[in-house]
């Protein structure tokens, strides 16, 4: 079985607002978050929460 963590960071308004859709995906979108044999864990500072698929 596979064990991944991913660490997400908080962002700015600021700095969002600058971003366009390809980069909003690349930092907000947890694609493929369940996957047979594998365990993912996404810890996001935006939320303070960690996702576990």
């Amino acid at each position: 079985m596979k064990f991944t963590f991913d660490t997400r960071y908080a962002h700015s308004p600021k700095d969002i607002q600058h971003l366009d859709t390809t980069e909003l995906r690349e930092e907000f979108l947890m694609p493929d978050i369940f996957e047979p044999d594998e365990i993912r864990l996404t810890y996001t500072y935006n939320d303070r929460m960690i996702l576990v698929a």
